[in-house]
């Protein structure tokens, strides 16, 4: 996952990195709404509760991504914290996957 943020900040042309930021921030919010809304179908509330919250805090991500593109458009910096924000929620995607993992597990006890 370190890779993957690092790639963004070592590019040499940040209006590139963060157009490219941009667009996958958008589309990892957008898959991980599309997640938390079948879970609202398929598991109880309060395990779905976090990921709707994950949901939308990828959401401010790919808003923050936004206003980074629109700074370096008009010639300033971008806001600083994109990419440690973007290792945060990586790793809290992980978190999530193994939290439902645990939940949704097959019982073993006999």
């Amino acid at each position: 996952m370190r890779v993957y943020a690092q790639k963004y900040q070592d590019c040499e042309d940040p209006s590139t990195a963060a157009e490219a930021l941009l667009l996958e921030s958008w589309l990892l919010a957008r898959s991980r709404r599309l997640h938390a809304q079948w879970l609202t179908h398929t598991v109880p509330g309060e395990v779905c509760e976090p990921f709707i919250r994950h949901a939308d805090a990828w959401a401010r991500f790919a808003g923050q991504c936004y206003l980074a593109v629109r700074r370096l458009r008009r010639g300033n910096t971008p806001p600083e914290g994109l990419h440690e924000a973007l290792l945060s929620l990586l790793y809290e995607d992980v978190e999530q996957a193994q939290r439902l993992s645990e939940t949704s597990a097959p019982s073993t006890a006999a």
